[in-house]
């Protein structure tokens, strides 16, 4: 397990700095977007159906708990497709395919990286960045991929 850890580190590290860069601060979701606000505890809970914690808010991200998991929404309205197309881009050089979703406009792409999953939706110039982090208890491709997607629409119908 401590090796899986020291493998996706490294992944999350590059993330989390690429939305840095790509968002300054204060410019990273307008006040009027609350990432919390986009997905319903009870859509997640069905979804996964297992229970999902309230949402925990720090800045332009929410995190939800279900169990061993963690759920969590980013939005970005600042260079929101530049940010899509780098951390697509990242998920590939991590050794993913990332897949086109159908159904959620403009653009969405899944892509499976160890240790978690994640869905890149791009709708006008917001980017909604939704990823589960299943280290603990890992989740198979397709269950994430089909739950994802339904919270993914959900949330883009919100914006």
């Amino acid at each position: 397990m401590l090796r899986r850890v020291r493998h996706v580190m490294p992944i999350l590290v590059a993330t989390g700095a690429l939305l840095t860069v790509a968002a300054p601060a204060g410019a990273a979701a307008p006040a009027k977007v609350r990432p919390c606000r986009l997905l319903k505890q009870s859509e997640i809970t069905t979804v996964f159906a297992m229970e999902a914690s309230r949402g925990s808010a720090m800045g332009s991200d929410c995190t939800w708990q279900l169990g061993d998991l963690a759920l969590s929404l980013e939005v970005t309205t600042s260079d929101a497709k530049a940010t899509y197309d780098s951390l697509r881009d990242l998920a590939e050089d991590a050794g993913s395919n990332p897949v086109k979703v159908k159904g959620i406009r403009d653009q969405a792409v899944f892509a499976e990286i160890p240790s978690f999953k994640e869905l890149l939706v791009l709708k006008g110039k917001t980017f909604l960045f939704l990823r589960l982090l299943d280290i603990q208890s890992t989740v198979d491709a397709g269950t994430a991929q089909t739950a994802m997607t339904q919270l993914g629409k959900a949330a883009a119908k919100r914006v």
